[in-house]
């Protein structure tokens, strides 16, 4: 069967649900990206910088001072709301967080963090208007 022809060899539930998926990025937005000048959401930070770089070992089982694995976790221990220089992980990150320099978050991430805290680090973004 030639290249052209297999997409027509895929089941129509699976054609349905690719679909289905990336009208969904489509109308919202892929959660994995920021635009320039937007604030990150909770599901941002989370995919993107808290589960890759800081729950391998702020977890349920290691905690290391705090649990990055949920955002109720988060913000039980860590998180000032609206003031990130109050906020545990925003000192954290800006202290050589994690310890190894190929887990290190760049700036654009540490600013990311910032934006998210200092606009209230809620859990859903706001909608806008």
């Amino acid at each position: 069967m030639g290249s052209g022809n297999a997409l027509l060899a895929l089941p129509p539930l699976v054609i349905a649900l690719v679909l289905s998926a990336c009208s969904y990025y489509i109308e919202k937005g892929d959660p994995r990206t920021v635009e320039e000048g937007e604030i990150p959401s909770f599901e941002f930070l989370h995919t993107t910088i808290f589960k890759p770089k800081c729950a391998g070992c702020h977890n349920e089982e290691h905690k290391s001072g705090f649990d990055a694995t949920t955002y109720e976790t988060l913000m039980q221990w860590v998180i000032e709301p609206g003031n990130p220089d109050a906020s545990m992980l925003f000192a954290s990150i800006n202290d050589n967080m994690p310890p190894n320099p190929k887990n290190r978050l760049s700036a654009e991430e540490i600013e990311s963090v910032r934006l998210w805290i200092e606009a209230g680090a809620t859990k859903q973004p706001e909608k806008q208007q």
